[in-house]
């Protein structure tokens, strides 16, 4: 009954969002151009330079070059209330607005709402929007003349985050930018060729197995073939290319998604043993809210790998508690195949 209400309640919750309409909005010829922003939202890790090339891409490039860089910006929360500040201070209105991030569309947007709150999550997207946890966008600062882009791989094709951006997006007169979420993954590429990187789409056929337990690439392209017939793609050559390259666009990339789970107990003889893999599997079918975490996601338990202790949970205040912690690990490695914008 529990896991039904569960379902319901994301169906009214979804068919709310849906059913929210602002008011049109007409776009009136000005004199002047408005000025564009592109905000950089994370820092890149050894070995991948994502956000660099963007930040070369949105300084450079003659037809998407914008008037300013910022990279302090580091929620939704944050862009809303630099957008909001700097429209004020100057007496403008917004033209173009880039958000580059990390994201995918099992967990949605790599950053939080607001700062130090929720993960931008779907399920925290639909619930943000309920509670109007976020600031107002000021009608000053951005307007249907304003068209606003998140580039962040697949974000765009989950609707709850499509319609949550497109609420908390609405100005304080219910009138929205003109908004683009990006539906395929972003690649900012540099070649020979080029005096500054590319920005290119690229489809992408995700497999999903358990982190650490990755089958042979022969398998793995074998499973993608029959999982996509009709795709006219050499699955085994995409397989062994990590970066695309001037004569192939196919290639891989790799990364994972983490199902954390805490839970906190009156006594530590309470807590069950949870050291054998039948201790474990029998102590996560008993939390209802960990399977809902993983429902929510979209990827099926099995594909997890689960690291389960007994630990001692410190809260706020310093005060101390017995707990389990479950960290369930999956990989998504997925075939891409880059096209120009």
């Amino acid at each position: 009954m529990k896991k039904l209400f569960s379902v319901v309640l994301a169906i009214v919750i979804l068919v709310f969002i849906l059913s929210m309409k602002p008011r049109l909005d007409s776009c009136n010829a000005e004199p002047q151009p408005r000025p564009s922003i592109t905000f950089i939202v994370g820092e890149d890790k050894p070995g991948n330079n994502y956000f660099t090339q963007a930040e070369e891409y949105f300084t450079w490039n003659e037809r998407d070059k914008t008037d300013k860089i910022v990279k302090t910006c580091r929620s939704l929360g944050d862009i809303i209330t630099h957008l909001n500040d700097t429209a004020n201070r100057d007496k403008i209105s917004w033209g173009t607005v880039n958000v580059v991030l990390h994201g995918n569309v099992w967990t949605g947007l790599s950053m939080d709402i607001t700062q130090g709150g929720h993960r931008a999550t779907p399920k925290r997207l639909v619930q943000s929007v309920l509670l109007k946890s976020y600031p107002d966008v000021f009608s000053q600062s951005m307007d249907s003349c304003t068209q606003l882009n998140f580039y962040g791989c697949g974000i765009g094709k989950n609707p709850m985050v499509v319609q949550s951006l497109n609420k908390i997006f609405t100005n304080d007169q219910g009138v929205r930018p003109e908004l683009f979420i990006s539906p395929d993954y972003v690649v900012f590429s540099s070649t020979n060729h080029t005096s500054s990187p590319m920005m290119l789409r690229a489809n992408y056929w995700p497999y999903i197995f358990k982190r650490g337990y990755q089958p042979s690439l022969g398998s793995i392209a074998q499973e993608l073939k029959k999982t996509y017939p009709t795709k006219e793609v050499n699955w085994k050559e995409a397989l062994e290319r990590e970066e695309m390259t001037e004569e192939e666009r196919s290639f891989n990339q790799s990364f994972h998604i983490p199902v954390v789970h805490t839970v906190l107990y009156d006594d530590a003889n309470a807590r069950p043993d949870v050291d054998t893999e039948e201790e474990k599997q029998a102590w996560i079918a008993e939390q209802d809210a960990l399977l809902e975490k993983i429902s929510a996601v979209g990827i099926s338990q099995d594909k997890f790998t689960w690291t389960i202790h007994k630990i001692r949970y410190t809260h706020s205040d310093g005060t101390v508690e017995p707990a389990i912690k479950a960290i369930g690990m999956a990989t998504i490695l997925c075939v891409l195949e880059a096209r120009d914008y």
